[in-house]
């Protein structure tokens, strides 16, 4: 158990010696420090459940042993506009975002 302040330096120093038995890791919560680890620990054939990166980058095809307990980024963005579309009536919505893994 490591609190990895978010960072990739400190969550892959956390790792540490995963040949000792480990059987799934838990975490991390940045979408850019479980891409990290995520290679490592698939490599290793070790699985590991992020409970917060959403980032659609951690795909299956990347990263077949990462798995998430939330939906990444699409999904609830979908939901938001089914809503606006067919419970709002909205037909015009202007929406502010970011060009990046998260938006």
């Amino acid at each position: 158990l490591l609190d990895s302040g978010g960072t990739v330096a400190k969550s892959v120093q956390g790792l540490g010696d995963l040949s000792s038995g480990t059987d799934v890791v838990i975490g991390a919560v940045r979408s850019d420090v479980s891409a990290t680890t995520a290679a490592i620990t698939g490599a290793l054939d070790i699985p590991q459940i992020s409970y917060w990166s959403q980032s659609t980058d951690l795909s299956d095809t990347f990263y077949p042993r990462f798995m998430r307990t939330i939906p990444s980024q699409p999904a609830p963005a979908f939901a938001l506009c089914s809503f606006w579309k067919y419970e709002l009536q909205l037909s015009t919505v202007a929406v502010l975002y970011v060009q990046n893994a998260y938006g």
